[in-house]
């Protein structure tokens, strides 16, 4: 069982395509004991690695980037619960 939401996010995926730690690591382009680690909670990837992540496995950023904020509060031992605000993206114009 994965000790993170992050792990739970990646454990999910791979039970829906049906692939193995090792395929999905292969995906990710790590080895599969990394790939492991990070996905039972024993390893937390660095944000831009967490986006990289998703886009590859075709699913929601933002849900795994608050997976892995949630992580670190819970190692931190902060004791708060992380959500990320959904807002569509805007454009802003410059004026002259």
């Amino acid at each position: 069982m994965s000790k993170t939401r992050l792990g739970g996010l990646m454990r999910q995926v791979r039970a829906r395509e049906g692939w193995t730690c090792r395929h999905a690591a292969e995906l990710l382009g790590m080895s599969p004991e990394h790939y492991a680690n990070v996905e039972h909670g024993r390893a937390l990837p660095r944000p831009s690695r967490v986006c990289v992540y998703a886009r590859a496995f075709g699913t929601d950023e933002v849900a795994w980037l608050e997976a892995l904020f949630q992580a670190i509060a819970d190692r931190l031992k902060i004791g708060v619960r992380v959500t990320c605000a959904r807002e569509p993206s805007r454009t802003i114009h410059g004026t002259h």
